[in-house]
């Protein structure tokens, strides 16, 4: 019952999304972000590799990659998003739950994940499956939200210790970076923000690191 609460509290948002944006979900911004995140000028990085993103949402997030062999968008509600026209993305979705995701093992070169494991009920059960899925040497490139209150479809209070215990205990940190929100829309400024970060209080880790 929680999980289905959790997932028509994330169905709700998306739909009242799309309305806004009148039937055309907004996604150029995140090339400038990934780059960003990734440390790289152009997405040459990614050629010819398998990439990913967990928790895609309908957002056609890995639109701006041109060099990639294959794009795929893992959520588990990806189903449901095809009322969004993801179809019309050229991305592959394949079934994800909250405990398994449907590709194989060591399949996946490059991973991005943005704002999506506060969104995971059973953490250890899908950090298990995102290490599997990624092949040694692989890379990861993540932004996570730290210390934020619970909610419907945020369940999950990450901390660094937690992270740590469930996924990056698998990686080598090769960048890391903490910064407190810029107060706009656009996740860049959060990225740029050199406001100090209280690791009490709400804020963003950024990692990017290669799988063991």
């Amino acid at each position: 019952m929680l999980k289905k609460i959790k997932h028509m509290s994330e169905l709700s948002y998306w739909k009242r999304q799309f309305t806004k944006e009148k039937g055309a979900l907004e996604s150029g911004w995140y090339k400038d972000i990934m780059l960003l995140m990734a440390d790289e000028k152009d997405d040459e990085f990614l050629r010819d590799k398998v990439v990913a993103d967990f928790g895609c949402g309908p957002r056609d997030t890995l639109g701006w990659v041109q060099s990639t062999s294959h794009r795929i968008g893992l959520d588990v509600l990806s189903k449901e998003y095809l009322q969004f026209n993801i179809s019309n993305n050229n991305t592959i979705y394949p079934v994800v739950t909250e405990d398994k995701i449907a590709l194989p093992d060591n399949y996946v070169d490059v991973l991005f994940t943005m704002n999506a494991l506060d969104h995971v009920k059973n953490l250890r059960n899908i950090c298990d499956e995102i290490s599997r899925i990624m092949k040694p040497g692989g890379i990861l490139i993540a932004s996570f939200n730290m210390e934020e209150t619970a909610t419907l479809s945020e369940p999950q209070i990450l901390n660094e210790k937690k992270l740590s215990d469930n996924l990056l205990s698998s990686f080598s940190i090769t960048q890391e970076k903490r910064t407190i929100s810029a107060n706009t829309r656009r996740s860049v400024d959060n990225f740029n923000n050199k406001a100090q970060v209280d690791l009490n209080k709400p804020y963003y880790y950024w990692v990017k690191a290669i799988k063991k």
